[in-house]
């Protein structure tokens, strides 16, 4: 019997706070499974592990893992329990449409999954309902313990900059007087000596500064530490279907309150953009994408008090709302439903893309810095890539002839069949003009094409344009596009967030 090549992922849950040891159990328990059901992996390339939420789509590895799976040399996915890829419904209905995609099982350690099979899909759907029951019921019992934690000033997460979170109880954070002197020189540059964060950030670097990862200091890392409370001694935590906790005076201050209040009025000063600009074009203008029916969301301002200053709020249209008149006179006609595609305040979204921006540029000099040192080792390779895409073109065949087959049988309508076969075939256009490129390739072009698309993206991060339309030109070159989903409307006391992914041209 072949052997089924797999990738393994591992998460260990938020709510498990304490239990250090959840994810080498979990990855002890995978690695026992695959030696004895005749599977294979590397080491350090098929493993991936994390913390996160079963309800993030965007969580880093598990990105990383589709990614991976892309490539088309994989067999599919080895977890302990369904619940380790998502609790929530739609995340979990996009993931098995992934997975049908590419021709993937789910392996768990008490079933297989192929949901090219109903009975597997409703088995699937079954076992997701109860995961999700049994996650309401811990969630209410964990909350009241975290709830009481926060107000009493016990911080959550990684400790800041600048600061320290004790090992033992309680766990309030408490000052690094050495790494708080970059959070006092911050400060000090952007409000009293008025330096933008670009100037800050070169600053920084020279002295010897890094940041909380001990990376060199970025504009997007100058922005999150002036716009974070925790550094006047105030937590804020908003969570699901709870007021929002706010607990001054819950740790030591570095800075003092009337310096981080005029470092806001000068970061709302720099957000403004002057009304003339903000018609007809905004930051990410033609850029965001519904993930599930593909519409391009169009813009509202709307007014209410609860909103931005002057009760003024800019807003992504449903997908329903963005079409033109035609199309929704088309879906009228016909009965069509409406995508369940729901819009939010752009302020969230914008701040995300710039985020992912920021992380972006680490990726792009790490990608640089790779080629620089392959040098010679370059074209071999373009070689194995050049062969992992002939391998996943001869899958694709494969799996074109067993869709021929399974209508042939019964198993698929004309339709659906027609539908799959449509896929597989632009998969694999797509995947010939990827090989075509890369035949192509040599090491000097590569290294030049990636350095300027890193220019690019850093001169957009640094810069102080209020100028609207050039900065979406700019983003525009960058990204091809943001995929955007937001499943139920949300409220005052569930705010509710789009699941974005930020796909870049390069």
């Amino acid at each position: 019997m072949d052997k089924k090549r797999v990738v393994m992922y591992v998460r260990k849950s938020r709510l498990k706070e304490d239990d250090a040891m959840e994810i080498e159990r979990q990855l002890e328990l995978l690695v026992d499974y695959a030696n004895n059901n005749n599977m294979e992996y590397d080491v350090n390339t098929d493993i991936f592990k994390e913390e996160g939420s079963s309800e993030d789509w965007n969580r880093y590895e598990f990105q990383r893992m589709l990614k991976a799976l892309e490539s088309g040399i994989y067999d599919g996915v080895l977890v302990t329990e369904q619940d380790r890829i998502s609790r929530d419904s739609t995340d979990m209905g996009l993931f098995k449409r992934f997975c049908i995609n590419h021709s993937l099982f789910l392996f768990t350690l008490s079933k297989t999954y192929n949901f090219f099979n109903d009975e597997d899909n409703f088995m699937s759907g079954i076992q997701g309902e109860m995961d999700a029951h049994f996650m309401r019921i811990t969630k209410r019992k964990l909350m009241r313990g975290r709830i009481k934690a926060l107000n009493d000033g016990v911080y959550f997460g990684i400790a800041p900059l600048g600061y320290i979170k004790p090992n033992s109880k309680p766990k309030r954070l408490i000052i690094d007087s050495e790494k708080s002197k970059a959070i006092e020189l911050i400060f000090d540059m952007y409000v009293n000596k008025r330096m933008t964060q670009t100037e800050i950030a070169d600053r920084l670097n020279l002295l010897g500064f890094k940041t909380l990862y001990n990376k060199p200091f970025t504009v997007r890392a100058t922005s999150l530490i002036l716009s974070n409370e925790a550094y006047i001694g105030t937590l804020r935590y908003e969570l699901n279907n709870y007021e929002p906790i706010v607990v001054e005076n819950a740790h030591p201050a570095i800075i003092d309150k009337e310096t981080f209040e005029k470092a806001q009025i000068i970061l709302a000063e720099k957000r403004v953009v002057p009304q003339d600009s903000r018609r007809g074009t905004y930051l990410l203008s033609k850029l965001v994408k519904c993930a599930k029916c593909g519409t391009t969301l169009s813009f509202s301002h709307s007014f209410k008090s609860s909103t931005r200053i002057g009760g003024k709020s800019l807003y992504f249209l449903n997908c329903y709302a963005s079409l033109s008149a035609k199309r929704k006179a088309e879906i009228k006609n016909n009965h069509s439903l409406r995508c369940d595609n729901y819009g939010s305040p752009v302020e969230y979204v914008e701040e995300y893309v710039m985020n992912m921006l920021g992380e972006y540029v680490d990726d792009l000099s790490e990608r640089i810095e790779n080629l620089k040192n392959a040098n010679s080792d370059m074209f071999e390779g373009i070689n194995e890539q050049i062969e992992l895409i002939n391998k996943r073109l001869n899958k694709l065949e494969v799996e074109r002839k067993r869709v021929q087959d399974g209508y042939k049988n019964g198993i698929y309508e004309s339709d659906e069949a027609q539908q799959l076969i449509k896929e597989i075939k632009e998969n694999k256009l797509k995947l010939e003009y990827e090989k075509k490129e890369l035949e192509s390739k040599d090491s000097s072009s590569e290294i030049n094409k990636l350095n300027n698309f890193r220019e690019k993206v850093i001169e957009v991060l640094s810069s102080d344009e209020t100028d609207v339309k050039k900065l979406n030109a700019d983003l525009r070159e960058i990204i091809s596009h943001v995929a955007y989903y937001k499943q139920g409307r949300g409220n005052h006391l569930e705010r509710k967030h789009p699941h974005l992914i930020v796909n870049f041209k390069v």
